[in-house]
């Protein structure tokens, strides 16, 4: 598991959140060893999700003092440069939750869904 974190929220609006990662590598144990080096995610936010897919690591949304992002990027395995990801779908964009499953990334908020499968994000309607 690789633990991803921003700067203290609590004066989110002088802040220098995720761009500059602080980073942790947990283990099986649930020790946590010593970080790993990230390069700056492209933009400023806080609140943002993310997923470990078997093709890297996916962050999207968020938001930061003038805005709600719906921006995703992905950093591939073995690269060293954040890459733009297709962009959210759902209008909660920093209220939301995100979970990879059977090869697809899924978006879930309260009012809308998406999946995101097949190099597109596709809504999911609640039943």
């Amino acid at each position: 598991m690789i633990v991803l974190s921003g700067r203290d929220f609590r004066n989110w609006k002088n802040y220098d959140l995720l761009q500059t990662p602080d980073t942790a590598r947990i283990n099986e144990d649930g020790v946590s060893e010593s970080g790993c080096n990230l390069p700056n995610y492209p933009i400023k936010v806080t609140g943002s999700k993310g997923v470990r897919t078997k093709d890297g690591i996916v962050i999207c949304g968020g938001h930061n003092a003038d805005d709600h992002p719906k921006s995703c990027y992905q950093l591939e395995n073995d690269e060293s440069t954040w890459t733009p990801f297709p962009s959210l779908t759902i209008d909660n964009s920093w209220y939301f939750g995100m979970v990879y499953l059977q090869d697809s990334i899924f978006a879930i908020s309260t009012y809308k869904s998406a999946v995101y499968r097949n190099g597109q994000w596709e809504d999911i309607e609640p039943r």
